[in-house]
Formats: C-alpha cells, sequence, structure tokens
C-alpha cells in the first residue's frame, strides 16, 4: 500500500519592526492517489493549509509569540475507506521565551507555551479537541555554542464518547552552534 501525491508550499517572514516579526505559510494540495502494487484504490487531495503567526519583542528579556493555521482535511474524500470522515481543522497556539539567570555572563532560558487543536476525525459525529501545554529551560554549558534543552509537555486528548487520554512528554536535546 502506497501513496502518491503532490502539493505546492511556500512561506515568507516579515521583520515590519525590530521588535516585531509576522511569519505566513501556504500548502495547496495536489492530487492524491492511494495504491496497492499499480492499481489506484482511492483519489483525494492533499489538504490544503494556511498558517500565520507573529512575535513580539518589545518586552526586554521577552519573546511572546502566537501562532494560527488552518488544514483542510475533507479534502481526503474517498481515500478514507471507513466511516471516518475528514473534517476541517483549527489550531492555536502561543508561547513565551524568557531570559533567566545568568551562567557564566550567558542568560539560561525559560519557556512556556499552549497548543490546541481539534483531531481531524469525529468520533460519531464530535470533534476530539486536543490540548498540549509545555515548560522548559535552555541551560548553557559552552557559553551560547552548546546549550542544553528539557521540556515537560502535558498532553490531553478528549473528552470523546466518554474516553479521555493524558500523557506526560519529557524531551531532552542539545543545541550546538559552530
Amino acid at each position: 500500500i502506497g501513496y502518491l501525491g503532490n502539493g505546492l508550499s511556500a512561506g515568507a517572514t516579515w521583520r515590519a519592526h525590530p521588535q516585531l516579526a509576522l511569519a505566513v505559510s501556504v500548502r495547496s494540495g495536489g492530487s492524491l492517489d492511494l495504491r496497492i502494487a499499480d492499481t489506484v484504490i482511492a483519489s483525494g487531495r492533499m489538504p490544503d493549509r494556511f498558517g500565520a503567526a507573529v512575535r513580539f519583542d518589545g518586552i526586554p528579556g521577552a519573546s511572546v509569540a502566537v501562532s494560527v493555521e488552518r488544514t483542510g482535511w475533507s479534502s481526503l474524500g474517498e481515500l478514507s475507506q471507513t466511516s471516518l470522515t475528514a473534517q476541517d481543522v483549527w489550531e492555536v497556539g502561543a508561547g513565551i521565551e524568557l531570559s533567566g539567570p545568568k551562567l557564566r555572563t550567558v542568560p539560561s532560558l525559560l519557556y512556556l507555551g499552549y497548543r490546541t487543536r481539534d483531531l481531524p476525525f469525529a468520533i460519531e459525529g464530535k470533534s476530539v479537541p486536543e490540548r498540549f501545554y509545555t515548560g522548559g529551560v535552555g541551560i548553557p554549558i559552552a557559553g551560547p555554542r552548546v546549550v542544553l534543552d528539557m521540556a515537560l509537555q502535558h498532553a490531553t486528548r478528549g473528552p470523546a464518547v466518554g474516553v479521555t487520554e493524558r500523557a506526560w512528554i519529557v524531551s531532552v536535546g542539545f543545541t550546538v552552534r559552530p
């Protein structure tokens, strides 16, 4: 089983002011085929997508950002081989990055964020909401060139048909700048 399709995407950022950045991105979906070997089983279109974001750096030691995205999942059409029907969804996110205590003259970073969206497939005709709450820290290890990033996310999904999912997600990574 395989999928074969195409689409076109583009994005741009604009620094409207030294303290204000704007970004937009768009994806135009083309055809999408579900195949078994060389046989087309179903066809649809790749979902169109539009996103926009604003970042404000006018508060000393802080950056605040807000984003919004719309994905047209309903264009998948006949690709669904079940009773599930894809629906178009919105996603909204917001976050703040703060300068924290300095370590060897380099500030650490503190992160807080929130994201919400509905899943593209409803259950018994009802949308399934998904929410993420995030906190993290960036600790400079070798000046500004090596940073240890650690984050904790609390994710929730539902309720849908009496079912709710919850998860804790821990991530650890390094940023290395030559």
